[in-house]
């Protein structure tokens, strides 16, 4: 019954590539080579900065839906645009799945650029819900996803500090089927949980685990697909606790809380867990395309909106909102074989909503 769901979840998905690919922000001729640029929505800004500067045509769309896509693209057929804009490692991760269903499929991507634009994996608590994570048995004064996890569901008065008022503990993950964050946060919640980062398929199928991520999944507030990223939820509907804790990138939260209305500011608290994993933009110019060139040149031209948008990079200022510490790590901090996060991405999205 899991699979089948997943795999209605595939077809709505591809469906849902053709009626969002209408979102074509065109450049305004002043340069660029006239590139088509496809970038994932958690870069929708960033795009758009450029594409007001440039004559770069952008697409916006969730990553999901893009590698959904990609992956049923038959072999002798390019896609519809020249590159794409997307935290590492899904031009990776297509690329695997496209050789799994068929070994005589070439690479669709030429090697990605070096991250241009990176961000830390935050969790966003609220205020007073912070304090009682912090004190419970199972965080021990440490609050990340493991943690999170082992009381997600429960009601917070079996908490020490928690209110009646505010039900049972709600976090949000986001959906690692359909977004490129969501998939980070899983992959970091994943290492905090087996404690290592280069899990493998089989650390995701023993029952320990599985109990853990069907924990929290059942604790996910079920909103609609209108209600935008759990974090967006979060703030947006203060003081309503649609959730309790959110995972997402400093990108989304530093600016996002710092231009938030004070009484908003004030109720949520920003969290870095350790070892820092980091979200890395990256431009994956399409291999056979006649345009390659000329798409993997805009890595310069988009460090700057990156840059505005929230993304820490080195050279820019920092928007509003964006620490400099923690120090970010030399890598990612995910896993360096990108099939791993296709398992990772089958078993979340396998697990029952």
């Amino acid at each position: 019954m899991r699979r089948l769901g997943a795999a209605i979840a595939a077809v709505l998905l591809v469906v849902a590539a053709i009626l969002i690919r209408n979102n074509v922000i065109e450049g305004d001729g002043s340069g660029g080579g006239g590139v088509r640029l496809l970038c994932a929505s958690e870069l929708e800004a960033a795009c758009t900065d450029l594409a007001d500067h440039s004559d770069v045509s952008v697409t916006v769309e969730p990553a999901g839906v893009t590698a959904r896509s990609l992956v049923a693209l038959p072999g002798d057929q390019r896609p519809d645009f020249d590159a794409w804009l997307v935290p590492s490692p899904w031009p990776q991760m297509v690329d695997v799945q496209r050789r799994a269903e068929e070994p005589a499929k070439t690479p669709l991507f030429a090697k990605p650029s070096d991250p241009i634009g990176r961000s830390p994996l935050v969790l966003v608590a609220r205020a007073d819900r912070a304090p009682v994570l912090q004190a419970t048995p199972e965080c021990n004064a440490k609050v990340d996803w493991k943690c999170i996890g082992a009381v997600a569901g429960r009601a917070w008065t079996d908490l020490p500090g928690g209110q009646a008022a505010w039900g049972t503990v709600k976090p949000g993950p986001g959906d690692p089927t359909v977004s490129a964050t969501a998939l980070l946060v899983a992959s970091q919640a994943t290492s905090e949980f087996l404690d290592k980062t280069d899990y493998a398929k089989e650390d995701l199928d023993s029952d320990q685990y599985l109990d853990w991520v069907n924990g929290i999944e059942r604790a996910v507030p079920k909103l609609p697909p209108t209600a935008g990223s759990p974090f967006a939820a979060m703030v947006q509907q203060l003081p309503t606790a649609t959730y309790d804790v959110v995972g997402t990138t400093e990108e989304e939260a530093g600016p996002g809380i710092a231009d938030a209305a004070p009484d908003r500011r004030r109720a949520l608290t920003l969290l870095y867990p350790e070892p820092v994993v980091t979200a890395d933009v990256v431009l994956a110019a399409v291999a056979a395309d006649p345009r390659k060139d000329d798409a993997e040149s805009l890595t310069g031209d988009l460090a700057a909106p990156l840059a505005r948008q929230g993304w820490r990079v080195p050279g820019q200022p920092a928007a509003r909102g964006v620490r400099d510490t923690p120090a970010l790590p030399r890598s990612s901090g995910l896993p360096s074989d990108p099939g791993a996060l296709v398992a990772l991405q089958e078993t979340w999205g396998g697990i029952p909503k």
